[in-house]
């Protein structure tokens, strides 16, 4: 579990700044909300960390985690990645239109 909790904080680190790093070139205006949410998942994956490291492995952990993951991913993905998604499809058109007018 150790191994899987600090993969997943080198994973959500790299994505997160890609991520980030896009929506600041594009000017992305809900860039505040989705940098709090993924703050949000960090620190609920430290927290989970020093649990399991305190605490020990339980059933009863696992599904706090499990359950915080799958509630975060359906909601952050469909949700506020949706929005930057389509915001950033709206800005690619644009410079495409842009491009096929000059």
């Amino acid at each position: 579990v150790r191994g899987i909790t600090e993969f997943l904080t080198c994973y959500v680190s790299y994505h997160f700044k890609s991520e980030e790093t896009l929506m600041e070139k594009y000017n992305f205006p809900g860039m505040p909300y989705h940098k709090i949410e993924h703050q949000r998942l960090v620190d609920s994956v430290n927290k989970f960390r020093l649990q399991l490291e305190e605490q020990g492995i339980s059933i009863a952990c696992l599904a706090r985690i499990q359950s915080f993951l799958i509630d975060w991913l359906i909601h952050h993905v469909q949700q506020v990645d949706g929005h930057r998604a389509h915001f950033l499809n709206e800005v690619k058109a644009r410079e495409i239109l842009d491009k096929s007018r000059e």
